[in-house]
């Protein structure tokens, strides 16, 4: 984390050894996924046969998708601004900017799950970059495998919605 609330702008980056994780975990299910559909394409049982080529292959290219996201990610870490004006997230290939006065509150979603994940509510009628424009209870996640845990980056992002917004 670089920066603070007294000297603007705060960063926060997702730390590359939990994406690095990532990478090792979708591909190592890739694989055994994937040798699992080749493997029940050899066995005498229609029935394994057909299993394994549409369950599984299946399965195995969404594990190498989510591999490749996970590498790109490890190569372009996301990251979240924090300055007077708002918050700007950064992730993938896009940016989002919003403004303190759009963003009604930040929760930690799946709060009793091992897959925490910071993210915030949006004001009633927000008209930002989100599909589904003016819907009330709008809401954004900010991802996982960042440097601070969830609950420490809500209160992070809280502290800098009182002190700017």
């Amino acid at each position: 984390m670089q920066g603070s609330l007294e000297q603007p702008p705060v960063i926060v980056t997702q730390d590359r050894l939990k994406l690095a994780l990532l990478i090792l975990l979708f591909a190592g299910l890739t694989v055994m996924l994937g040798l699992g559909a080749w493997i029940s394409s050899f066995l005498r049982s229609a029935v394994w046969a057909y299993l394994g080529l549409s369950f599984l292959a299946p399965l195995a290219l969404a594990c190498a998708v989510a591999a490749a996201a996970s590498g790109w990610s490890f190569l372009h870490p996301s990251n979240i601004t924090l300055d007077p004006e708002g918050l700007t997230y950064r992730a993938y290939w896009y940016v989002r900017r919003h403004r303190w006065r759009d963003i009604a509150e930040f929760v930690v979603f799946a709060p009793s799950s091992r897959t925490r994940t910071p993210g915030c509510i949006f004001v009633e009628g927000y008209t930002g970059h989100q599909i589904g424009r003016g819907i009330a209870g709008r809401h954004a996640s900010f991802g996982h495998g960042w440097e601070i845990g969830a609950a420490d980056m809500v209160e992070l992002l809280k502290a800098a919605k009182e002190t700017w917004g």
